[in-house]
């Protein structure tokens, strides 16, 4: 039972004992002065027949008044308890999952050679080049044909974490731009010319490992220690399955009983363990299909304290501290976050304020 229930039912107590006591002493004494100014010894079996007939009830009452007390604080003892034992429950099945997180990040590997919090890294490297050359060929594309796309940053992004994450022999095989709602002709001519690049690079062996190098683009070059462009889904489709049901576990667990406060101090828990290449990946993997469940929840039933659609993002702000020095080349963070806001029908003053909130390095 935590200090303020204690300290509320304690003054309770005092409060109804004090009472009863003090309208038993009025009525005694009344009583008493009454008999005394009779001037009849006569009366002093009346007085206490008065006395006792009068008391009774009282003492009664306030007996069971203090029974009662007695009942409703041991209750709200044992449901104290009951909410302690379930808080533990919690807590060693949150730290359960939180082992799990790190022991997914440090089982990570690329190319064998970086391991953990390296290979998110050297992840975020391919993802980077990757963003520029579909840039790249998009302004390429609209140079040289009638029919211009108008695509903005968010659009070329789920393009390129899609061959990102599949790679681009998986991509090319079942079509996943087809299904992004991308011009199909624009995105197979962009596999078509990622994997020309791949055979084309010129690559050399280094400390036992092929260096491929890749031609410059934006003024950005790559020298990767592995083959490119092979996907990423075996390492980080676990990944993000357990981390997603990490967060959710923590911002839907009924034992928190819609404690935003309690619920975002084990978000932070788990925020501490995420180092910004991981923050910037999640970012970027929101603007894939699957990865758009982090800015809303598919759970309808999974509400904030507004009666909106939960997001990740914008309720617990999971990428608080992300480093927007890893997110220039994609879609910009204050941009899209302001323009969620806004589709949640948040005023300009709303948004601002909501803003600082959100990220560790606005409004600082």
């Amino acid at each position: 039972m935590n200090s303020s229930h204690k300290s509320l039912e304690f003054r309770i107590l005092i409060w109804s004992i004090t009472t009863f006591a003090v309208l038993l002493c009025g009525v005694v004494i009344a009583l008493i002065f009454g008999f005394i100014k009779s001037d009849s010894v006569g009366h002093l079996g009346s007085l206490g027949d008065a006395l006792g007939g009068t008391t009774a009830p009282i003492l009664g009452s306030l007996a069971i008044v203090v029974t009662f007390l007695a009942f409703w604080i041991q209750y709200e003892a044992n449901q104290e308890i009951r909410r302690d034992i379930r808080l533990d429950r919690f807590e060693n099945k949150f730290y359960e999952l939180l082992r799990l997180h790190q022991y997914n990040v440090d089982s990570l590997e690329v190319s064998g050679k970086f391991k953990g919090r390296k290979a998110f890294e050297k992840m975020h490297e391919e993802l980077r080049y990757l963003f520029y050359f579909v840039e790249r060929e998009l302004n390429s594309w609209n140079e040289i044909n009638e029919r211009k796309l108008n695509y903005d940053k968010s659009n070329l992004m789920d393009l390129a974490y899609t061959i990102f994450f599949f790679g681009l022999q998986e991509t090319r095989n079942n079509k996943f731009y087809i299904k992004n709602n991308l011009h199909t002709p624009f995105a197979a001519k962009v596999i078509m010319e990622l994997n020309k690049l791949k055979n084309r690079s010129k690559n050399e062996k280094k400390d036992g490992f092929t260096k491929f190098k890749l031609e410059e683009i934006n003024d950005v070059t790559w020298k990767p220690s592995y083959i490119p462009f092979q996907g990423h889904v075996s390492k980080l489709g676990h990944y993000y399955r357990h981390l997603y049901q990490l967060f959710k576990f923590i911002c839907s667990n009924p034992t928190l009983e819609n404690n935003k406060e309690l619920t975002y101090s084990y978000v932070k828990i788990v925020r501490a363990q995420l180092s910004n290449h991981e923050q910037a990946l999640i970012y970027f993997n929101s603007f894939f299909n699957a990865g758009k469940i982090w800015w809303q929840e598919s759970d309808p039933n999974l509400k904030n304290e507004k009666g909106e659609r939960l997001s990740y993002f914008l309720d617990y702000g999971i990428i608080k501290n992300l480093p927007f020095h890893l997110t220039k080349f994609g879609p910009e963070p204050e941009m899209e976050f302001r323009l969620a806001l806004s589709k949640r029908g948040r005023k300009e003053e709303e948004i601002d304020h909501a803003m600082e909130k959100l990220f560790e390095w606005i409004g600082g």
